[in-house]
C-alpha cells in the first residue's frame, strides 16, 4: 500500500491503489473459495515458507 495520504496522491495514483486492494482481495477470496471445494479447513495464508530442496549433489571433500 501507498504511505502517502490520499489527498496527497493524484487520481491516477488513487485509482491505482483502490485497484489494488481490490485485487488482492478478490485473489483472497478465490483461494478461500478454492481451499472450501476442495475440503480444506484451513485458513488461508497469503505467504507461506518455501519447502525445503530435495534434490541435492553430494560432493567429496575438496572438490568444487
Amino acid at each position: 500500500m501507498n504511505p502517502l495520504a490520499p489527498n496527497r496522491m493524484t487520481t491516477s495514483e488513487r485509482l491505482g491503489e483502490v485497484a489494488r486492494i481490490l485485487s488482492a482481495g478478490m485473489v483472497r477470496l478465490h483461494a478461500r473459495q478454492s481451499s472450501v471445494e476442495f475440503g480444506e479447513d484451513r485458513e488461508c495464508r497469503v505467504d507461506f515458507r518455501s519447502g525445503q530442496s530435495v534434490s541435492r549433489t553430494n560432493r567429496k571433500a575438496g572438490t568444487l
